[in-house]
């Protein structure tokens, strides 16, 4: 990262400009001024210092929650009639969180039977048959408040019918000690303004930022999850302002999807840091969340130096500081109504050292796994993972990974399969890698002329009209499946 000669000696003389150099992952320690000089800027100052490691920050900050044992059994149901009916409900209470999630220990719901779980705070239903809750792992989502009721519908001709809880999830009521938080903002002042990119969403659980990509895929640090590189629970867009005391507030049950795998994650610091996974559908709409939201094109070109870039995610934030009473940690009890919450800013492009981004953008705990893109937020190209700005001596910067670090430039090109190439019509930025997700082919034409034999062309949503992209398939016996990846492509005039 540096931009200055590299460090000689442990101990040594430098000029003031030399501090504010970004010494490869250095941190300096004044000993000694030998002029007398207090200004901040230190002009002309020559400084003893000695050279001490840093290690970056890493800046998750999940919520702090207890699970509780929650034994309810509903009994067993035969359906009757002529449609569903309501054969069981209870309200599943827990006085005064204001979040809570139920799991499910075993069910049986038939062939048509189902359950609804309704906050009874806001009235925000979410429905679950038996394979929705197959793809959310037995658990619903998180709802607001501290009662759910839970209704069992039996259908016709379904026998048996039952559904066993076994566990519930709410806020932990004991404040945490705060943290000992990197200096993330990157300047006198937190920069950060909020947003609405239907693109980023917050992983409630692993208390980071993930976003959606243009293959089907979604990004987050590897950080986030748990040391085997797990993550789990609920990815939630279109997210509401925090309680004033910065608690957050989940999202509603149409804008929340779970985390159905992990497709591939390392968490070995800064520019070795991420985590490629996929979303299983909303419940209650049955829609992707790359449907119902939007999704980032990806590139490898990264800016030149001090080019203006945007980091947009959902970090915590105390400015101005909050009534307390909330959640301890990164905020030191003071969380506002914007913490959690989506924010972005804009800021430089510092350097890239091998495939670790310096920027200086402001961050806060939770940011991480956030987009690192271009400012007008066309084209992302790295993932942000780590704080370490420093006001003082702006010798820091904030970190990230790049998009072409091996493993993970691997899992997203192959993340639809080998023989599958993409197309896509808005246009593509950096380096040639035709047919990937990098750098899908422009025209149709170009796709079928690319695809392997037995291939699939993967369409991204859209309109592709006129004559560029009239085609012809399957000439000189070349099998492949055209398909659209999410959303309608429509082809031609």
């Amino acid at each position: 990262m540096s931009r200055a000669a590299p460090f000689q000696n442990l101990e040594f003389r430098v000029q003031s400009s030399d501090l504010k150099s970004r010494g490869s992952d250095l941190r300096f320690e004044i000993l000694s001024a030998i002029s007398a000089s207090r200004s901040r800027a230190l002009d002309a100052a020559l400084l003893l210092v000695t050279i001490m490691p840093l290690v970056a920050a890493a800046q998750p900050s999940p919520p702090a929650y207890v699970i509780l044992s929650y034994p309810l059994h509903s009994g067993l149901h035969d359906g009757s009639g002529e449609q569903s009916t309501v054969v069981f409900r209870s309200v599943i209470q827990a006085s005064g969180t204001p979040w809570m999630q139920v799991y499910l220990a075993d069910y049986n719901l038939g062939e048509a039977s189902f359950i609804t779980l309704t906050a009874l705070a806001n009235g925000d239903v979410q429905w679950h048959h038996a394979g929705t809750l197959a793809q959310w792992h037995n658990a619903s989502g998180i709802f607001r408040g501290d009662r759910v009721l839970l209704e069992l519908h039996a259908a016709p001709g379904d026998h048996a019918v039952f559904v066993q809880l076994s566990q519930i999830i709410i806020a932990d009521p004991v404040s945490v000690p705060p943290a000992d938080k990197p200096e993330d903002i990157c300047g006198d002042n937190d920069d950060r303004v909020a947003s609405n990119d239907a693109r980023v969403g917050r992983l409630f659980f692993g208390g980071c930022t993930g976003w959606l990509v243009s293959n089907g895929a979604a990004l987050t640090a590897g950080h986030c999850g748990t040391p085997d590189g797990n993550i789990t629970g609920v990815m939630e867009f279109n997210v509401p302002m925090s309680m004033a005391n910065g608690t957050p507030v989940p999202a509603a049950m149409n804008d929340q999807y779970p985390i159905n795998q992990v497709i591939a994650t390392e968490s070995n610091g800064e520019g070795n840091d991420f985590n490629v996974y996929d979303l299983a559908p909303n419940s209650n709409t049955g829609l992707k969340a790359h449907v119902a939201q939007d999704f980032f094109r990806l590139t490898l070109q990264v800016p030149a130096e001090d080019e203006i870039i945007r980091v947009t995610g959902f970090g915590i934030d105390n400015t101005p500081p909050g009534p307390g009473g909330g959640p301890g940690g990164d905020c030191n009890g003071e969380c506002n109504s914007s913490s959690l919450t989506q924010q972005t800013d804009t800021g430089p492009f510092v350097c890239l050292d091998g495939t670790d981004i310096s920027h200086e953008v402001d961050t806060e705990p939770a940011n991480s796994g956030s987009p690192i893109m271009y400012a007008n937020g066309n084209w992302a190209f790295g993932i942000h993972t780590t704080g370490g700005c420093d006001d003082f001596f702006s010798g820091y910067d904030n970190g990230g990974t790049w998009l072409a670090y091996a493993p993970l430039f691997n899992a997203l090109v192959n993340y639809l399969g080998p023989s599958t190439v993409m197309v896509d019509w808005f246009p593509s930025l950096g380096p040639v890698y035709f047919g990937t997700i990098f750098h899908p082919y422009g025209t149709l034409p170009e796709a079928v002329s690319g695809v392997p034999n037995g291939g699939t062309i993967a369409i991204i949503s859209g309109t592709y009209p006129g004559a560029a992209n009239t085609l012809t398939a399957g000439t000189g016996g070349k099998a492949m499946t055209l398909k659209a990846l999410f959303g309608t492509a429509t082809i031609g005039n």
